[in-house]
């Protein structure tokens, strides 16, 4: 009631949440003592500062809180823009200091018309039986008025007066008023579903996992509310990166580097970053997008994004790697993404959906994506997410059966959040009637596999 839950234990590595940029950690003589020598496979630590969450992870159980680290410059435009909208401004208001404001909005008006009474008994003691020579009395008469409590004077009609009529209907249409006010904003405030959100669990890491040669990203969801799970509950993915072009520099021609650590060491400084936290939206096979992304809750699901040619998480030396092996011409929007084409699936490819100009490049992509020994195999996947400080932001929505109110849940995870090849456990079992069971922990726990790692927030990737 008194606003949102806070979690009283302290935030692990995995779920930090930095607030401000640090600067690199210097040595005795004042160098940084971060740097890596040229050539060495550990290129993914933190150089210049700490890695900032767009989203929020500081609830309990490794959940979201759902706030967005975002903040706006030229105030001024916003507020004007904002603050048209007063009704909705009040709803996000803390609830205490909501509460005191509606108190005030009462004492405000009952205080002043108090003075009104007085003064008509000033200016015309005939007008009220008994006047109110006093401002106690004027106070008195209007608490009477502004809550409809009833007059205790002789004269109920003022003597004739008018300006005793004028006052009172005009006090008694804005306590109507503000009543109105009051109860919209009171409902509106307590039936809102914001809070609903917290009953939807989100798998704490992330997996990447080979299945049948591909690799695909995944994570679970389950609501908790299983007699009142969400209606009509889809979910989206988007991967928000920060992105360079090297114009000055061919990456291919750096001396004593890969194509890929020529391209993760020029992003591994801030200030060569050119696009900041931009948003590409993650095609989803299963629930398949096209259909909906519809999840049915009530049992945990498993949602899942196929690393392919429109796939974000890919590596960006690998696409032109894997492009130049198909050929794939640069108008070609049928094998490889090309902004601001519309996403698509290799795997509409692959059912005969649609057809591919270029298929030899999706099947390279397959082959060498996350592929042990390669130079993009699984280490060099989360290092590439590492380098662009990627956070894969997850929005599952649907309409609480109850109120009726459209729900949004917010998740999301950055490298040191993703396994490399790793399972979840199952989380479902059945009890000895048959009946299904389902275990919150399990939620959060995966089974390694073979060449399972993940990089922790440190930089050096743990077996």
């Amino acid at each position: 009631m008194f606003g949102r839950k806070k979690s009283n234990a302290a935030a692990s590595a995995a779920d930090r949440n930095a607030s401000a940029p640090l600067m690199p950690k210097l040595d005795e003589e004042g160098n940084d003592a971060s740097q890596s020598p040229p050539g060495q496979r550990n290129s993914v630590r933190r150089l210049m500062r700490e890695f900032v969450r767009i989203l929020r992870r500081d609830d309990d159980f490794h959940q979201s809180s759902g706030q967005w680290t975002i903040r706006h410059t030229n105030g001024d435009l916003l507020g004007a823009r904002v603050s048209v909208d007063w009704f909705h401004s009040a709803l996000e208001i803390d609830t205490r200091i909501l509460m005191i404001v509606m108190v005030i909005c009462y004492l405000v008006p009952v205080f002043g018309f108090a003075w009104f009474w007085v003064w008509i008994s000033d200016v015309a003691p005939h007008c009220i039986d008994p006047p109110a020579y006093f401002y106690i009395d004027g106070l008195y008469m209007s608490i009477q008025t502004f809550f409809t409590i009833g007059f205790d004077v002789n004269n109920i009609y003022f003597g004739g007066c008018a300006t005793p009529s004028i006052v009172l209907l005009a006090e008694m249409m804005l306590g109507v008023m503000l009543n109105a006010m009051v109860v919209g904003i009171i409902f509106a405030r307590f039936s809102r579903a914001n809070e609903r959100h917290r009953s939807i669990l989100f798998s704490k890491h992330a997996i990447l996992k080979r299945v049948d040669g591909r690799l695909y990203f995944m994570f679970q969801a389950f609501e908790m509310r299983t007699q009142q799970a969400l209606i009509e509950a889809h979910v989206r993915c988007y991967a928000i990166r920060h992105e360079h072009r090297d114009l000055g520099v061919n990456r291919k021609e750096r001396p004593g580097m890969t194509r890929r650590e020529s391209f993760i060491r020029g992003t591994s400084a801030v200030d060569k970053f050119t696009k900041f936290f931009r948003p590409y939206p993650m095609r989803l096979q299963h629930p398949d997008d096209e259909l909906g992304a519809m999840l049915l809750l009530t049992v945990p699901n498993v949602v899942v994004h196929r690393l392919d040619a429109w796939s974000p998480l890919v590596p960006t030396t690998l696409l032109e790697h894997c492009n130049q092996i198909g050929k794939v011409k640069e108008d070609d929007a049928s094998s490889a993404y090309r902004f601001p084409d519309v996403q698509q699936r290799q795997c509409d490819v692959e059912s005969k959906n649609r057809e591919s100009d270029a298929p030899e490049a999706a099947i390279a992509l397959d082959e060498l994506l996350g592929k042990a020994g390669s130079q993009w195999d699984g280490r060099a996947i989360i290092e590439f997410l590492a380098e662009t400080e990627m956070e894969i932001v997850v929005m599952l929505e649907g309409i609480e059966p109850i109120g009726s109110c459209t729900i949004q849940a917010r998740h999301s995870y950055t490298y040191d959040q993703i396994m490399f090849n790793h399972d979840f456990k199952d989380p479902v079992s059945r009890d000895p009637d048959g009946r299904c069971v389902v275990d919150i922990e399990a939620m959060n726990q995966t089974v390694p596999l073979e060449g399972a790692f993940q990089m922790p927030d440190d930089g050096h990737a743990s077996q």
